[in-house]
C-alpha cells in the first residue's frame, strides 16, 4: 500500500500547475511546516520568498540537521522535496518560530507561494516539547490558548501585506489552528480562503457557530481522520469530517505518514471503527463531566509533576526514562493534593470506560439475540 511518500515519486514529475492542488498535496504541504525551516526561511511576508528546493538543500546539509527532525520520515520527505518537480520550485517565505515557557505558547507557521496566485499557510501541529504538549492540554479548559490568537494575527499580517487567495492547512494541533484562524479571521479575510485542512486536529471546547462569520467558512472545511482516530475526534466538531485508512494501530495512526493513497487521493473509508467510536465517547463525556476549574486542575497537577523531572522534551524523557520515573514518584509522594486531583480525574475517566464498555456489551447482545 501507497502513502503520501510513494504519491511524490509517483506525481512528482508534475507541477502543481500540470495538475492541480489534491487532498494528498494539502496534506505534504501541512508537513512542511514540520520541517527545521527557521533559520533558511525569511520571516517577511513580503518578500520573494526561498525555492523549497533551496530551503531544504540548507537543511539538509546542516551541521545539526539529523537532530532537528521530529519524525525520521522527515528526512526522506525532506530529500524529494528537495528534487521534486512538483514542489521544488514553490516558494517558502513567513516562517515565525515562537516558543514562549511563561505563556504557555508553541507556534510555528511557514507560507507557500503556489506560483498561481495562491498561498497555502501551513500550521506546525504539537512537538516533542512539554510546554507544546502542556498548551494543547489547556485547550480543555482555557480558550482560546496563545497559538490560536498567534493563527489569526499571522493571517491578518499575511493578508495585509498580498493579495493571494488563500488555503490554510495543518495536522494534530495545526489543523485546529487552521480551523480557528479561518473561523475567527474578519469577513473580508475570510472571504479569501478557498479551503481548510484539518488533518486529524482536534476541534473546540466551545461550540463555533456562534462565531462571527462561522458558518460562511464550516463548509469549506475540510477535517481528515483515521479509522482509530482519538486525538482527532476530541471537543465539538461541527464540520463534515472524512475517515481516511491507516495502516498503524491505535494512537500511532495520528501519524499521516501511515495514511494511505491511491493514486491522488486519500484512500477513505465509511466510518471509524467501534473501539475508535468508543474511546471518542468516554474521553469528550471525561472532558465534559469536569467543569473548567477541574480540567484546569488536572491539567497544572499533571504538568506540574512532569516539570520536576526538568526535562523539557518527550524524547528527553523518553530517552531517560529511568530518571524521569523516578523523579515523578518522588513528586507525587511529596504531593498530597495534586495526587488527589490526578487520582479523583483518573478516577472519572475509568468510569466513563466502564460505563461505554457496558453499553457495547448490551448492544451487541442485543444484536446477537435479533
Amino acid at each position: 500500500m501507497a502513502n503520501m511518500i510513494d504519491y511524490m515519486h509517483w506525481r512528482g514529475d508534475l507541477k502543481i500547475s500540470q495538475d492541480g492542488l489534491c487532498d494528498v498535496d494539502a496534506l505534504i504541504l501541512s508537513r512542511l511546516s514540520y520541517l527545521p525551516f527557521e533559520d533558511t526561511v525569511p520571516e517577511s511576508f513580503r518578500t520573494g520568498g526561498v525555492s523549497v528546493s533551496r530551503a531544504c538543500a540548507a537543511c539538509l546539509r546542516g551541521a545539526d540537521a539529523g537532530a532537528r527532525f521530529i519524525q525520521k520520515e522527515d528526512r526522506q520527505l525532506m530529500e524529494l522535496l528537495e528534487q521534486c518537480a512538483r514542489f521544488r520550485d514553490l516558494k517558502l517565505f513567513g516562517c515565525v518560530n515562537r516558543f514562549d515557557e511563561e505563556k504557555q505558547e508553541q507556534f510555528f507557521a511557514v507560507c507557500v507561494d503556489l506560483c498561481d496566485g495562491r498561498v497555502f499557510v501551513s500550521f506546525r501541529g504539537t512537538d516533542n516539547t512539554v510546554v507544546g504538549w502542556k498548551e494543547d492540554f489547556n485547550m480543555s479548559f482555557k480558550y482560546p490558548v496563545p497559538s490560536q490568537l498567534a493563527a489569526v494575527q499571522y493571517i491578518l499580517s499575511l493578508a495585509m501585506s498580498r493579495d493571494d487567495r488563500l488555503i490554510l492547512g495543518g495536522h494534530s494541533k495545526g489543523g485546529n489552528l487552521a480551523m480557528y484562524a479561518a473561523v475567527y479571521a474578519p469577513k473580508n479575510v475570510q472571504d479569501r480562503i478557498s479551503a481548510v485542512y484539518n488533518n486529524d486536529g482536534p476541534g473546540f471546547v466551545e461550540r463555533i457557530v456562534s462565531a462571527n462569520n462561522a458558518r460562511d467558512i464550516l463548509p469549506r472545511i475540510k477535517t481528515f481522520a483515521p479509522q482509530s482516530s482519538v486525538i482527532g475526534m476530541l471537543f465539538e466538531h461541527e464540520e463534515q469530517y472524512t475517515v481516511v485508512c491507516s495502516t498503524q494501530t491505535a494512537l500511532m495512526q495520528h501519524d499521516i505518514y501511515s495514511w494511505q493513497v491511491m493514486g491522488n487521493k486519500l484512500i477513505c473509508l465509511e466510518s471509524f471503527t467501534d473501539t475508535s467510536q468508543r474511546v471518542n465517547e468516554t474521553m469528550n463525556e471525561w472532558i465534559r463531566a469536569m467543569d473548567s476549574a477541574e480540567r484546569e486542575a488536572f491539567v497544572e497537577a499533571l504538568f506540574y509533576i512532569i516539570e520536576k523531572t526538568e526535562i523539557k522534551d518527550f524524547k528527553e524523557l523518553s530517552e531517560n526514562w529511568l530518571t524521569g520515573a523516578g523523579a515523578i514518584l518522588k513528586s507525587l509522594t511529596r504531593l498530597d493534593e495534586k495526587r488527589n486531583v490526578l487520582k479523583t480525574s483518573l478516577r472519572e475517566l475509568i468510569g466513563c470506560a466502564r460505563r461505554n464498555i457496558s453499553l457495547t456489551i448490551s448492544q451487541r447482545e442485543g444484536k446477537q439475540q435479533k
